[in-house]
């Protein structure tokens, strides 16, 4: 994000604007977001995992397999979120 700021800056120093229309988005909070809950999932796993090697039962197992596949889908999110705000299209006319 501050890349993508500055180099606008930059390019707005060259010459007259014509149109300006940013299109980023900042994704900081919804990776933020992501993070934490996949934190929360892996403070979760790691107790039921705990609970299971003391005492082996099905509910368990059951809730740390929804557990582990919510947290799939976690690294998931996140690695979505850090592949679209690695970039940015900047498009440049010149009159």
């Amino acid at each position: 994000m501050t890349n993508y700021k500055s180099t606008v800056n930059e390019l707005q120093k060259l010459g007259e604007v014509i149109s300006y229309l940013p299109s980023e988005r900042d994704l900081s909070g919804q990776h933020k977001q992501a993070k934490d809950s996949f934190e929360q999932l892996k403070a979760k796993m790691a107790d039921l995992e705990s609970k299971n090697a003391e005492e082996e039962n099905e509910e368990l197992k059951d809730q740390i397999s929804v557990i582990s596949s919510s947290m799939a889908e976690q690294v998931n999110i996140i690695k979505q979120l850090e592949d679209r705000s690695s970039y940015a299209i900047i498009t440049i006319t010149l009159f």
